[in-house]
């Protein structure tokens, strides 16, 4: 994640070149096969919770040489040469080592097991991050309520979704004081948080380091009743340290690959990653644009992976929008995820969202959501505003949480492709907004019937038809303002008019027709009538 310190480049440079070989001293050795490996995908209780088997059978997603545990006798035989071991990469196949001994490393690319060592990182350092002094003004629920809103996420928490059931795994730079913060004690009092890691000096507390992911975490699940309210507050955490807050190395990546192996074999569902890369503290390590195209860079290949097992990804677009680079990282170039640029509260994007495409010409990002004066609790335990689409990705991810726990049934591949075609650009997609704000409610219809709003000529649409309880009507993108209503029972006689505003020009709209809820049964008729668009749609109650 681009740092919050100012880098002076000059100095920077001057530094990469005086670096010798007793400071790089962190090197990921990738193996060339999991040959005679005790573990068979045959017996896959043995690797993988029983939550993550579920996760595939139910997508149909076969178990595979990727799901295997790296080869246990080549991490002993590495380790017998004196190095230090962090951890394994199975999707990588390959271990985190640390050694100053150029020998050790010469005797390592000699195993015939070995493809390759590479340089990653500096020593480990034992800063830990101060405690936030911000004290910045408090904002009410009603500004909770707008991020919601935005995105009609409110359309599922009125219906009793929030989250309840989904694993939500938050990779961040720590997570300071989240257990000591009165927002956070009912999810701990209900054992919502239900595992914790930390990849970058390793242990399972994650609570003494990091403001970024305790501001992340709370537009999840942060829980103070009549004052702030997450997008899945009843959802389950698995808070994992994947980020150093005082170095910029590409080891970052496989900790971020390493976390999401993580999240996968202890079934999570869903992923939530405010990180992003492209510079470096070592300029050769930095990614060039072309090296975003969904392939190329570590943490997009450990993206790519964690969709195809299955979760949801979502990721930050980045803040570089306003900046020379102007572009996403890695891993938002991944493929089969969603990408999360941020807007305002008109709607117009954020000035420092990054721009897409990918450099093989996908849209980037998918979708976009308030990220511009969000409201977060800081480390204090304050409500606050936060700017930077490192809020916008886990409202975002709470909210398709809680679409996911409507549509049980579905992968995550269809809970994506909903939200994508539910957003207000989605015929017209944009290099800062992509496909634009998603609407939850539309997501929704398209999850229960996907040919509502693709087979159809119609440019009003009621849902469900017939209905007994709520009515939904959609009205596509170009509808003017103002949509006039006029519902006649079958004899002929209005029952009801209505005027609804819609967001001109915002792609698919919905709202409730609540009228319609005062109906007998019976068939009806409803009329449109604005400017020159003139339908009629028969339904039942």
């Amino acid at each position: 994640m681009k740092k919050f310190l100012i880098i002076f480049v000059v100095f920077l440079q001057l530094i990469c070149h005086t670096v010798n070989a007793q400071n790089e001293s962190k090197h990921f050795i990738s193996f060339a096969n999991k040959n005679n490996s005790y573990y068979s995908i045959n017996r896959p209780t043995e690797f993988l919770s029983n939550e993550a088997i579920e996760r595939r059978n139910k997508a149909g997603i076969a178990i595979d040489s990727l799901d295997l545990p790296v080869n246990q006798n080549y991490i002993d035989s590495v380790l017998s040469t004196g190095v230090q071991f962090h951890y394994s990469s199975k999707w990588l196949n390959g271990i985190l080592i640390e050694t100053t001994d150029s020998l050790a490393l010469d005797k390592i690319s000699n195993f015939s097991f070995v493809k390759s060592q590479k340089t990653v990182g500096l020593r480990s350092s034992n800063q830990k991050l101060p405690m936030s002094s911000d004290h910045n003004l408090k904002f009410d629920y009603g500004f909770t309520q707008q991020q919601v809103e935005m995105a009609n996420g409110t359309y599922l928490h009125e219906r009793g979704f929030f989250g309840d059931g989904m694993k939500i795994a938050v990779l961040d730079l720590g997570f300071l004081n989240f257990n000591r913060l009165s927002a956070f004690q009912n999810i701990f009092n209900s054992q919502q948080v239900i595992a914790t890691h930390d990849f970058v000096n390793g242990g399972d507390s994650v609570y003494e380091a990091g403001t970024h992911g305790t501001m992340v975490a709370s537009t999840i699940i942060g829980q103070e009743p009549g004052v702030y309210i997450g997008t899945a507050p009843n959802a389950s955490l698995v808070l994992l340290r994947t980020e150093n807050e005082y170095k910029e190395e590409i080891l970052e990546e496989y900790n971020w690959v390493v976390g999401a192996e993580y999240a996968d074999a202890i079934g999570c569902d869903l992923i939530n990653s405010s990180l992003g890369y492209y510079t470096f503290d070592n300029p050769s390590q930095n990614h060039s644009y072309a090296d975003l195209d969904g392939n190329t860079c570590i943490a997009t290949i450990g993206a790519n992976l964690a969709a195809q097992k299955g979760m949801l990804i979502c990721v930050s677009a980045g803040n570089e929008g306003d900046s020379d680079w102007r572009y996403i990282g890695t891993p938002a170039d991944a493929k089969g995820i969603l990408t999360v640029g941020a807007v305002k509260s008109n709607r117009d994007p954020a000035s420092f969202s990054s721009f897409g495409p990918a450099a093989d010409g996908r849209v980037k990002p998918e979708v976009s959501i308030l990220g511009k004066d969000a409201a977060i609790i800081n480390t204090s335990g304050e409500i606050k505003n936060g700017s930077g689409t490192s809020f916008a990705s886990p409202i975002l991810c709470g909210l398709a949480a809680c679409l996911w726990q409507k549509h049980p049934e579905k992968r995550a591949s269809e809970i994506r492709e909903a939200i994508i075609k539910s957003a207000s650009l989605y015929e017209n997609p944009e290099d800062q907004r992509g496909y634009g704000i998603p609407n939850f409610g539309i997501a929704d219809a398209l999850l229960s019937d996907f040919k509502l709003l693709y087979d159809t000529s119609n440019q009003l649409i009621l849902f469900p038809n017939p209905t007994s309880e709520f009515t939904r009507l959609i009205i596509k993108s170009d509808y003017p303002q103002a949509v006039h209503l006029k519902a006649y029972n079958i004899v002929g006689q209005p029952v009801f008019t209505k005027t609804v505003f819609t967001n001109e020009g915002a792609g698919f709209f919905t709202c409730e027709i609540p009228e319609m809820q005062e109906l007998t049964t019976g068939v009806y008729f409803l009329y449109s009538d604005a400017n020159s668009k003139n339908e009629m749609i028969k339904f039942v109650r």
